[in-house]
């Protein structure tokens, strides 16, 4: 019998790991689980950058009167801190994930407590809010995130519109009906208990798999000079380093769960967001690139240490472009940065085109370099309005796939990952963006 050489076994062999590579590939986020302090170690665990490396213009927190809304410009100091830029990681092409995970915007009263009931054992206990919306999360994907919103951040200094000057960084939830700006306003240890509460929840579930949890803000900080007069506040990069020292302190129970951060960053235009003078306020590149800067300060390693941050916002480039985004900030915060991994919004069919044909200039531009889209984020058909009086919003599923149709036909055949995160999953969602499905 004749036997195949040596040589040609191993040629199959070679053949068989090629084909393979493409499909084992993943997302390097998720390439290793993170490692994070147990919630006995998280009441006193926050690393603070040594004074030496912070630029003499960011040591301390700057505060702000009523009517003084900037503290002061990026100066020569600022500009010295730099961003160490890691080797691409070829990933495979993605393919349509059978579920989508649950995005949520962070409601007032999550952590309030509430009766709950086992249904595996019966028992009945207390628990939070943000436990009993963990442990009902729909079941997805691991390779979808399940993004926990918590709005945009207020400024230690910041004097409120319910008159209180704040000693301290918060959090300013987004709007619910019937709830005040006091109650929405919550400090960094309430956003890190609801957190963990929620990731309990989560893990406690038996039904539940592997997932990445990311908390959220955004970039929606309005009053803070972004490009205004060619002047852009210093609070972005303090905000950025805040955020992650709140992500760095949040302990991870169970082991079902990896952490991870993220940022609603869109330009805001059509909000009709206005400084105190009144002139248009938008969010801005270069504001958008100095939170970054700060948030990346946080991890002493970019290869062991830094926590993604999923950029679930929108296409900034066309919905403003120049002097407020140019090519080259824009394309940091898709994919410049070490952290960044991006889920555009795609809502709506005009949205696909757009992104596809930036995507493939920044690849062809040698000073910039390849996208590659971790998912997409939806609100699943969930919202009138958004894309026009007599166009629907599409669905998770018609989100992803047209995004993956029109990178093909841009030539981008493999730059989209298996992940769609959407802010509509009936029937257990029944909250904004999700008012088409509301009965009256």
């Amino acid at each position: 019998m004749n036997r195949p050489s040596r040589c040609s076994r191993a040629l199959v062999l070679l053949l068989v790991v090629a084909l393979l590579l493409p499909a084992l590939a993943v997302d390097p986020s998720l390439a290793a689980r993170s490692q994070r302090p147990t919630p006995s170690q998280s009441a006193d665990r926050q690393r603070m950058l040594p004074a030496s490396s912070v630029p003499e213009l960011l040591r301390g927190t700057p505060t702000l009167t009523p009517t003084t809304r900037a503290t002061a410009p990026v100066t020569g100091a600022m500009q010295a801190v730099q961003s160490v830029y890691l080797p691409f990681i070829a990933r495979g092409a993605g393919a349509l994930p059978d579920k989508a995970a649950t995005a949520r915007y962070v409601r007032w009263n999550w952590g309030d407590a509430t009766v709950f009931i086992d249904p595996t054992t019966g028992v009945t206990s207390t628990v939070t809010v943000a436990y009993t919306k963990g442990y009902s999360a729909p079941v997805s994907s691991f390779f979808s995130p399940i993004i926990l919103g918590f709005g945009r951040q207020l400024e230690k200094g910041r004097v409120t519109g319910y008159g209180e000057t704040l000693t301290e960084w918060k959090v300013l939830l987004p709007p619910q009906p019937n709830v005040t700006e006091q109650q929405r306003a919550k400090n960094h240890t309430w956003v890190i208990s609801v957190t963990e509460e929620y990731m309990q929840g989560y893990n406690d579930n038996p039904d539940h798999g592997d997932t990445v949890i990311a908390p959220g803000t955004s970039n929606a900080n309005v009053a803070w000079k972004c490009n205004k007069d060619t002047f852009t506040d210093v609070l972005w990069w303090t905000a950025g380093q805040q955020w992650g020292q709140l992500i760095d302190q949040i302990a991870v129970p169970g082991d079902k769960v990896d952490l991870n951060s993220a940022n609603d960053i869109e330009s805001w235009a059509g909000h009709n967001f206005t400084y105190d003078d009144g002139t248009s306020w938008f969010g801005c590149g270069a504001g958008a690139k100095l939170w970054f800067e700060g948030y990346e300060s946080v991890f002493a390693d970019p290869y062991e240490d830094l926590l993604p941050v999923r950029n679930f916002g929108s296409d900034v480039y066309r919905e403003l472009g120049g002097p407020w985004w140019n090519e080259e900030q824009t394309y940091n915060v898709y994919a410049g940065f070490n952290s960044a991994r991006f889920h555009p919004q795609i809502y709506c069919p005009g949205w696909v085109g757009p992104l596809a044909t930036f995507a493939a200039e920044s690849e062809a531009d040698p000073e910039r370099g390849r996208i590659y889209f971790s998912g997409v984020t939806s609100e699943n058909n969930g919202s009138s309005g958004t894309c026009g009086s007599s166009i629907e919003s599409l669905t998770w599923q018609q989100s992803w796939l047209q995004f993956r149709d029109g990178l093909n036909a841009a030539g981008l055949y493999n730059d989209l990952g298996s992940s769609v995160s959407s802010f509509c999953i009936l029937p257990v969602d029944t909250e904004k963006p999700c008012e088409r499905y509301r009965t009256p």
